[in-house]
């Protein structure tokens, strides 16, 4: 690799490569775009967290749900927001959000239909769990199948059409993405196990096991 130095009486920083390669330039106003480019997805990290730290200090008491005062002029207003759900969910959108910032200027860029479709996803498996509908699904056998819809049919399969692994892993942070996910991607093993798990008569048989599992009564009772 070249050496970075900065040449007496200019504005910009010149790199000098090895052997006859070209000097090339870079002027302060590019630097300083760079820098502005590599620090954007932190910021959306930090915003989507202070956003999540707000919804739980103010969401929980706000609409916290109690079920033994549920009523029908309460019920659609029995918002549940809970730690586990709003952090998972905000940090995937965070890491998503970063993605789309990092590959903007992709050669090939991911269609507004397919961010639609993640936010879609997401939207759907997080209303499904922190909404009135939770609180109602206990009471309404119609409201409880709604929510087994959206949480296993309609969040997952948009998720899946939006194909997000590409953002996704861009999204994450550099050191996570090569101490991690490149070792593991790379490994043999998990490359074949995902082959199988991905291939589409396999992958509809544990879709359809999944359902039927679930309706196992002590496994269900863990669950809930």
């Amino acid at each position: 690799m070249g050496r970075w130095c900065r040449a007496s009486g200019a504005k910009g920083v010149r790199r000098r490569g090895r052997g006859r390669a070209p000097q090339t330039w870079i002027a302060d106003k590019d630097m300083h775009h760079l820098t502005a480019r590599l620090r954007a997805p932190w910021r959306e990290l930090r915003i989507a967290a202070g956003a999540a730290g707000l919804l739980l200090a103010s969401g929980g008491a706000a609409f916290a749900d109690d079920s033994a005062r549920l009523t029908d002029a309460t019920a659609w207003k029995a918002w549940d927001f809970t730690p586990d759900i709003v952090i998972a969910t905000a940090l995937v959108v965070a890491i998503y959000v970063s993605g789309m910032v990092r590959r903007r200027d992709a050669a090939t860029p991911v269609p507004m239909a397919r961010h639609a479709l993640f936010f879609g996803g997401v939207a759907a498996v997080f209303i499904s769990l922190q909404s009135p509908i939770d609180a109602i699904a206990d009471r309404l056998f119609l409201v409880h199948q709604i929510q087994h819809l959206l949480l296993r049919m309609v969040g997952p399969m948009l998720l899946a059409l939006s194909a997000p692994e590409a953002l996704l892993t861009a999204g994450l942070p550099q050191a996570l993405r090569r101490k991690a996910l490149a070792p593991a991607a790379s490994n043999r093993a998990v490359r074949a196990l995902f082959g199988v798990l991905g291939h589409p008569a396999v992958a509809t048989l544990l879709f359809i096991a999944a359902l039927y599992v679930w309706e196992l009564p002590r496994l269900h009772d863990y669950a809930v």
